[in-house]
């Protein structure tokens, strides 16, 4: 998992100098360190929801199984009965 750090920061600031060719002020780099923060808080709560939602499937998942095979189990002892007789 990407971490936030400052080396991330430092290269969004020379992306940002380099793709708008002027001398990167505090306050740009500053606005572009936010910039890049609120994109790394946004990637954390996507992957939060797809993780969420993974594991929402797996458990339904699941319980579909089971519940299926409860079903099919419902009679065995008059089913294993019935073909020893």
């Amino acid at each position: 998992m990407l971490e936030m750090n400052d080396s991330v920061v430092h290269v969004a600031c020379i992306l940002a100098s380099t793709s708008i060719k002027f001398d990167l002020s505090v306050t740009a780099c500053h606005f572009f360190t936010q910039v890049v923060q609120e994109l790394y808080l946004r990637y954390l709560k996507q992957q939060e929801r797809y993780r969420g939602y993974r594991n929402l499937f797996v458990f339904l998942g699941f319980m579909a199984l089971f519940m299926a095979i409860l079903f099919t189990q419902r009679q065995a002892n008059a089913s294993h009965q019935v073909s020893h007789a």
